[in-house]
């Protein structure tokens, strides 16, 4: 190998470069199960907070959604209190009737901001 840049790969012969190859496979294999161990050790303690995280942000997703389609139904009965004879009525109706859903959304809002992002209260919104 005089002469060579032993640095590079490419420079290697076919047989010296699956040599190579070989080597770092068997290293790989080797690191691989000496490092399983604490790997999985690793995995079983942070696995639950991960989780958790996940499902926090997908509850966060879903909340908002949840509140965003009660949003537009107040809308919609607002726009039908403008327009129809007697939609005073039907928008009263579904403000009463979204009374649950308004609060069940301000309730689960509450839960997912206890995780540590600040102060949870009426106005903390």
């Amino acid at each position: 190998m005089a002469g060579r840049d032993s640095r590079s790969i490419h420079v290697l012969s076919e047989t010296e470069r699956k040599s190579v190859i070989e080597l770092v496979e068997q290293a790989s294999r080797e690191a691989a199960v000496l490092t399983a161990p604490r790997n999985k050790a690793a995995l079983r303690r942070n696995a639950p907070t991960v989780l958790l995280g996940v499902m926090v942000r997908a509850g966060e997703g879903m909340v908002d959604a949840t509140g965003d389609v009660i949003e537009a139904a107040d809308e919609i009965t607002d726009a039908l209190e403008e327009r129809l004879p007697g939609g005073i009525v039907v928008n009263r109706a579904f403000d009463i009737a979204l009374v649950p859903g308004k609060f069940g959304v301000r309730v689960a809002r509450s839960v997912l901001k206890v995780g540590g992002q600040g102060p949870v209260g009426p106005n903390s919104e």
